[in-house]
This record gives structure tokens, sequence and C-alpha cells, in this order.
């Protein structure tokens, strides 16, 4: 009894948006289309953003003739196609160095937002949709 009981809820399921257009797929709301020039911060809803490819840095000759390593924070926008847009240093590796390494500081800085540039991404998500989200990205460079 417990077999028909299932396959009748199973047909009921099936065949009722046809019996009653309240129940129809198409009527069915979707979420609401993320605004299209948000810049959406992961959290909540908002899914992070895939790691898809990224590039190592590069060491710049000052920096290894400095031996300096350290770590530089990026910011970016990753946009709902997955690709970096507005890269920038949030923090530099030049703030801890003393003032004769801070040119090669800003060096690997610079590395930093080069290779960052050259990121892709599974865009973030909002309810399901690809959405341009802010993210930090932390690029280590350590010498051996």
């Amino acid at each position: 009894m417990n077999r028909f009981a299932v396959a009748a809820v199973a047909t009921v399921l099936i065949f009722s948006p046809v019996l009653d257009s309240r129940l129809r797929a198409d009527s069915v709301p979707l979420p609401p289309k993320p605004e299209a020039n948000a810049n959406y911060l992961v959290g909540g809803s908002v899914l992070p953003p895939g790691l898809k490819s990224a590039p190592k840095p590069t060491y710049t000759d000052e920096a290894r003739k400095h031996k300096l390593s350290g770590t530089v924070i990026v910011g970016l926008i990753v946009d709902a196609d997955g690709i970096p847009h507005d890269v920038h240093v949030t923090r530099s590796l030049s703030e801890n160095v003393k003032p004769k390494d801070k040119h090669a500081a800003l060096s690997l800085d610079d590395e930093a937002v080069k290779v960052v540039e050259q990121y892709r991404f599974k865009p973030a998500t909002k309810n399901g949709r690809p959405v341009p989200v802010r993210v930090s990205i932390q690029v280590d460079f350590r010498l051996y």
C-alpha cells in the first residue's frame, strides 16, 4: 500500500501544474535579479567567487637582492564573468620595511597587482545568479 501512496503523490506533483494555474512552473517567482552595477560583499546570500586560475607571482630582482619577503593584500572587484577589475594594493609590503628597502618592497606590490589581474574566477553568486563582488586577496612572497 505504501508504494501506491508514493506513486500517487508523485503523480499529483507531476501533473498538478497543469491542473492548477497557481502551481504552474512558469508562475513560480524567480529570485530578484541582482543590481547590475552593485558590488556585493560576500556573506548571507552572496556566495564567494571560486578561483579557476592563479599564476604564481614573480620575485623582482630588486626584492631578491634586498632579501625581502612578506605579504601584500590586494583589493579587487570580481565581475559577474569572473574577471578581476579595479585591482589595487590595500596593504603594502613597504609598510613594514626599512626606508632603504622601500623601493624594492614597492616592486613586489606592483608584481602582486600584475599577477592578480591575470587571475580568473568562477563568479560569485547571489540567489544562484552571478554578481560582481568586492574581495581581498593575500599575495605572499617568500624566499627559501
